[in-house]
């Protein structure tokens, strides 16, 4: 698998050190709730140039799988019985000849309620090369699913009360596939699955320095989660506007409840957050490298997505579940 130099690392590591926040931002903290070290050797991992930007069908997102689903064991997470090796396998239609998905799944058992599921998905596709361009991806979407690794140690240590499901989507650049074949065959009752937490491009703060999240006003139940998250987040929490572009392309109008994979929930009816940064200029350019990324924001979002997921795992999902 891909050899990651201890100066790649350090670099990664070392990136914003030096960089000052924004007066109308606090202070980046970190609380050490994520293992910091595995979060960035996942995130340069799945960027790198060997990967080949991770497109569908290709031998770079063959690698890309075989890595996850290594990690996936690491980490400890139970395959379903449905899906023995992790892998859900899809067809992915094309104009000349179809491509085969695979969404890479796996759980945690909940102690309480184990029959009450909470599924974070982050997609690890990604639109591959032009030439001799890679366009690797590292924040569209090497971060989330690094995340989502992060958030699944992190629940090893301390199990939650409700079972969840860690996704890694497939397809997702090419409309959700991914997403909509969990929805359409998922290895647990659909009325089972109580909310998504969709993590996509948490490692590009911007300027500001700020991560979003999109839900709590199309869903009252979790505005509370959102506001003590945000009293104690390590970085400028804010919450997602319908219909507004966040930030970069701000001439363009977005639907957010259907814009990354928790959009093949909310068709289901199930409730979600999504966790993201502004749309930025490396957004699916050769320059969205593991390089670039902000280190430290990076690991503060990776944390604010976990106190979100523990927040959610409070819930009484018989009372509030719409």
């Amino acid at each position: 698998m891909t050899k990651i130099s201890p100066s790649s690392v350090l670099l990664v590591l070392g990136l914003t050190l030096s960089q000052t926040v924004l007066a109308d931002c606090k202070n980046i903290k970190i609380y050490g709730s994520v293992d910091r070290d595995w979060l960035m050797r996942d995130v340069i991992t799945l960027a790198d140039d060997e990967m080949q930007g991770r497109k569908n069908g290709t031998e770079g997102i063959q690698k890309a799988r075989e890595y996850l689903i290594q990690r996936f064991t690491d980490v400890g997470l139970q395959p379903f019985d449905k899906y023995k090796d992790y892998q859900q396998h899809f067809i992915l239609e094309q104009w000349l000849n179809d491509i085969e998905g695979v969404n890479i799944l796996g759980w945690i058992p909940g102690q309480r309620n184990p029959d009450e599921f909470i599924v974070v998905t982050a997609h690890y596709d990604h639109i591959g090369m032009t030439g001799r361009r890679i366009f690797n991806g590292a924040d569209d979407n090497a971060s989330g699913v690094a995340a989502l690794l992060a958030l699944a140690d992190s629940l090893q240590k301390a199990p939650p009360n409700h079972s969840v499901i860690f996704l890694a989507t497939d397809a997702e650049e090419k409309g959700l596939i991914g997403a909509n074949a969990f929805v359409s065959d998922p290895p647990v009752n659909l009325q089972q699955i109580k909310v998504n937490l969709n993590l996509d491009m948490l490692s590009q703060g911007g300027f500001k320095k700020r991560l979003y999240v999109f839900g709590p006003r199309i869903f009252p139940e979790f505005e509370q989660i959102y506001k003590e998250t945000k009293d104690t987040a390590g970085l400028c929490l804010k919450p997602g506007r319908q219909g507004v572009a966040r930030g970069f392309a701000e001439s363009r109008r977005i639907n957010w409840r259907t814009v990354s994979d928790h959009g093949a929930f909310h068709k289901k009816d199930i409730p979600f957050l999504f966790v993201g940064v502004n749309e930025h200029h490396l957004y699916h350019t050769e320059n969205d490298t593991f390089e670039n990324i902000q280190a430290d924001f990076f690991v503060a979002a990776a944390e604010t997505s976990l106190k979100l997921l523990q927040g959610l795992d409070k819930l009484s999902f018989g009372e509030t579940q719409q």
